[in-house]
């Protein structure tokens, strides 16, 4: 059904509109402005609910990147899509996501928050896209994949009893079956040999023989990306440890074994990695040979940045500071302050954002949103401070470039903030008090940090 979907999407040539993340939409033809007007726009969706349409509105992309159709609910006609690129930092370079990726899967606590950074779906046909686009996904996947199979191999491969058939030597196993015995060893005079179906408990499962095979597909596919990354070099040598744990167990499955393969409920961690593994070898259409060409178009999918970013964040305070800070720790009412920083008496928030602007700047509801975090009793709790303590909690916004914070005119210094760029990691309040260009204007006990994206290394 999606290949018949997807020839009548070639078929009639849909339409493909191009734009930047947290842009301002611009579409010069008249007669495509009417098209993507006629759309019905709704960019508001609830919390962790899939975006519909990647966040779009009329005017503004969001911090969604991917790529949509744009059809009604439940539609099958996919006459127009849209395709959102991720935002460049400069025209000399872009950002490093494949970083950003290893970052996330270093970090345990990170990886869980993971699977909520993006979705795939591979029952709509494929949308053509640019190359930096596609080079998104796929490692995103077996990013998320590779973290899963790190949870699972620290507590060793689930074992199972398998049936085997096998022709063994002077012994016997289970029940020998007669026919095959007899064709394979007594008329051919092999006597020395019994043919015997038998139960082995054992690893070598058909689940891990399908994350044996998605294991092979990724190792592959990363094989031809650029070798100079060392970002990518860190993969390839996780991949690497992650595949000492299979070496017991065989990759020979086939494509109907692996579409019947049931996710089993009683181990949450094979049931994800189950997932992610029939999601990668569809990605290549089951073919090896596949994984070594560039793809022109991708399935319809999303890629959360705001959420990625504050896996990244996460990453770098837990590198400088480690069990002190404390991840998407819960309020009252659903919400949740991204870190705290429980030694210090801290709290911090990531916003992607690449600028505040306009004289109703998002900064101050920012900090009014951050400001609630720091009364929060279960927030404080967390922190180990308690509800009756008079006492001003530092709060701080994390954001990733150099960018104007217009509160007043004296935020117009836009020198860098950030100061992880080194191993030995000072005082975290002490840096923020004492460096005036961290501090807020306008409000106590408030600062800024930038916290880089990362930047991909120059071509060799």
């Amino acid at each position: 059904m999606a290949n018949e979907t997807t020839e009548n999407a070639n078929a009639i040539n849909p339409k493909i509109f191009q734009f930047e993340e947290q842009h301002k939409i611009e579409i010069c033809e008249e007669e495509d402005r009417k098209t993507f007007d006629a759309i019905n726009f709704n960019p508001n969706h609830g919390f962790m609910e899939t975006p519909k349409f990647l966040g779009l509105s009329r005017v503004w992309t969001s911090y969604y990147i991917g790529a949509a159709w744009l059809t009604e609910d439940n539609s099958t006609e996919y006459k127009n899509a849209v395709v959102v690129n991720p935002k460049q930092i400069s025209n000399e370079v872009d950002t490093d996501f494949i970083e950003m990726y290893v970052r996330a899967l270093q970090f345990a606590p990170s990886s869980e928050y993971f699977s909520k950074c993006y979705g795939i779906d591979l029952d709509q046909p494929a949308i053509e896209c640019s190359k930096t686009l596609n080079e998104q996904l796929t490692p995103l996947l077996i990013v998320h994949y590779l973290a899963v199979l790190k949870k699972i191999i620290s507590h060793g491969l689930k074992k199972d009893y398998v049936i085997r058939e096998e022709n063994l030597r002077s012994k016997v196993r289970g029940r020998i079956i007669l026919q095959n015995n007899l064709q394979k060893n007594i008329f051919v005079q092999r006597q020395d040999r019994v043919f015997c179906r038998f139960q082995e408990y054992t690893v070598d499962t058909i689940e891990n023989r399908l994350l044996k095979k998605a294991l092979v597909f990724s190792d592959s596919f990363l094989s031809r990306l650029a070798s100079h990354c060392e970002s990518l070099a860190e993969l390839k040598r996780i991949i690497g440890q992650v595949k000492n744990a299979f070496v017991q167990v065989s990759d020979n499955i086939e494509v109907s074994q692996i579409k019947v393969l049931k996710r089993n409920k009683l181990f949450k961690e094979y049931a994800e990695a189950i997932r992610l593994a029939k999601m990668i070898l569809r990605r290549f259409d089951y073919s090896i040979s596949k994984t070594e060409t560039e793809q022109k178009s991708v399935p319809p999918f999303w890629i959360d940045m705001s959420r990625l970013y504050e896996v990244y964040v996460y990453s770098k305070l837990y590198e400088a500071y480690g069990d002190t800070i404390k991840f998407q720790v819960e309020g009252w009412g659903g919400t949740a302050a991204d870190f705290v920083k429980k030694d210090e008496k801290i709290i911090l928030d990531a916003k992607y954002k690449t600028h505040y602007q306009d004289k109703d700047s998002p900064i101050l509801a920012d900090i009014r949103e951050i400001s609630g975090y720091a009364r929060d009793k279960k927030i404080l709790e967390a922190m180990g401070i308690n509800e009756n303590e008079e006492k001003i909690i530092p709060c701080v916004i994390i954001y990733p470039e150099h960018v104007k914070l217009e509160t007043d005119e004296s935020m117009s210094e836009t020198e860098d903030t950030s100061f992880f760029d080194n191993n030995n990691m000072p005082v975290f309040i002490k840096v923020l008090v004492n460096n005036k260009k961290c501090k807020i204007p306008g409000f106590k006990e408030f600062y800024k940090l930038c916290i880089k994206l990362p930047v991909k290394p120059p071509e060799k």
